[in-house]
């Protein structure tokens, strides 16, 4: 009986000691990452405000600041990294903190001062910039792959991110269930916000947490929980090797199949449900394939061998639906993502074929490269399929007279049916455009889809 209690107060004390190592872990964070913790306390504000103004439309102030700021603790969070890593000097440490700060307080300037709301496409750019300086903190703590290379780090960064979920989740259920008994019991006048403001304040936390549960990264100081973080449990190692796998395994037959079929009959599906089915596979596969590099289990091995091949099988399917799409429809954004999704995956599944493992950190520097392709002028989402369709509806105009001198004239005869629907197709795309104006000679000539017969004279 005496040795059973010893072992139970070992095992409680064990179980202490870790909740006890999660919490000083959040608290230290504050001391690693002060900038960035500002930041996400600027956000948090800002969206607490929104609650209690509880207004239906924009707020231009208030999201420009979490726009902002979003971008600059991000930043704060990659310049803090990438200089840790290298110097224990105090004053490159506070100038990286002070510069993403900035940064960030410029964005908010510069949305906030601009005329008119917030434009999607300036978003978009921003989150762009945010997306990027999350992948560069990613590379920044693989920088040495003789302590993490980038699959490690990707794991570290996932397995942060579910233990600080866990935690933040617990904390917000008994804070919720605390509020509802005094809202039901005590006050019942508690407006139904405070739920809201806890789901703000319990994501505070939870970034908190999550930077909490990384080592200190310096360069020149080992540190015990580098090993720790980046150290698959045996529970995710036996979901990847003997769970996700064998599903992948049955996945890449089904997808087979499917392609047997079309060869033989012919018959394929409906555009958005074969991108959104590829673009899954190829995706989870990529992020498969980092996890288990380590993994020396026979499943893992045969998937690292086998799954750039199925992926380039799947992809040559893909690029040739993707190719008769846009021949029917022109290109279009969602075709336009689909194309960029495709080219990632292509270059991912030959980097698996030909890089050693500490090479994989390439598919980060690729993502980076792909989400400035998906925002820059001219190959840009906003720009690139408007301009497709300008010069498809103009080739349409052109063959059946209806273009001259720069301007568009009504059809003088009967046209074919094909060309009906590329005119109103491409007309409809180009009139729904709001990020990027089509050339003059269209923006000019019709403003709604109520002018078309008018305009095009059917």
């Amino acid at each position: 009986m005496r040795q059973q209690d010893i072992r139970g107060g070992m095992i409680m004390n064990k179980f202490s000691a870790s909740i006890s190592r999660i919490f000083q872990g959040g608290a230290r964070s504050f001391a690693r990452y002060p900038a960035s913790l500002a930041g996400a306390l600027v956000i948090a504000v800002a969206a607490s405000v929104l609650i209690h103004l509880d207004t239906t439309g924009p707020d231009k102030l208030l999201h420009s600041l979490q726009l902002g700021f979003l971008a600059g603790a991000l930043l704060c969070l990659a310049f803090t990294v990438l200089v840790t890593t290298r110097t224990t000097k105090l004053w490159p440490f506070i100038t990286a903190n002070l510069a993403g700060l900035l940064i960030g307080g410029g964005i908010f300037l510069w949305l906030y001062l601009q005329p008119g709301d917030i434009r999607a496409i300036d978003a978009a750019r921003i989150t762009a910039v945010s997306a990027i300086a999350f992948w560069l903190f990613l590379l920044a703590i693989s920088r040495d792959p003789s302590r993490s290379d980038f699959n490690q780090a990707a794991f570290m960064v996932l397995k942060s991110a579910m233990i600080a979920m866990i935690y933040a989740l617990v904390i917000f259920l008994g804070l919720t269930f605390i509020t509802f008994t005094i809202r039901s019991l005590l006050y019942k006048e508690l407006s139904e916000k405070v739920y809201q403001y806890l789901g703000v304040w319990c994501l505070y936390g939870w970034y908190a947490l999550f930077l909490g549960y990384f080592p200190a990264f310096q360069h020149d100081r080992p540190d015990a929980q580098l090993e720790t973080a980046q150290k698959q449990p045996r529970f995710i190692a036996i979901l990847f090797t003997y769970v996700l796998i064998p599903l992948m395994t049955i996945m890449a037959l089904v997808l087979l199949l499917w392609a047997g079929r079309v060869l033989f009959a012919g018959v394929w599906p409906a555009f958005e449900d074969w991108a959104a089915i590829f673009s899954v596979y190829t995706l989870f596969g990529i992020f498969l394939m980092l996890m288990v590099s380590h993994d020396a289990n026979a499943p893992a091995r045969w998937f690292r061998r086998l799954f750039p091949y199925t992926a380039l099988i799947f992809l040559a399917f893909e690029a040739y639906a993707l190719v008769k799409q846009i021949q029917g429809s022109g290109l279009e954004t969602s075709s336009y993502f689909v194309a960029v999704l495709w080219l990632y995956a292509l270059i991912c599944a030959v980097l698996f074929l030909f890089l050693k493992i500490p090479r994989y950190r390439l598919t980060a520097w690729l993502a980076i490269l792909m989400t400035l392709l998906v925002v820059l002028p001219f190959t840009g989402y906003y720009e690139l399929p408007v301009r497709a369709q300008a010069s498809r509806l103009q080739a349409v105009l052109q063959k059946n007279g209806m273009f001259g001198g720069g301007h568009i004239t009504a059809a003088s005869g009967d046209i074919s049916d094909a060309d009906e629907y590329a005119i109103t197709s491409a007309t409809e795309f180009l009139l729904q455009s709001e990020n990027y104006k089509p050339a003059a000679w269209f923006s000019d000539t019709i403003d709604s889809m109520t002018d078309f017969k008018t305009v095009y004279g059917f």
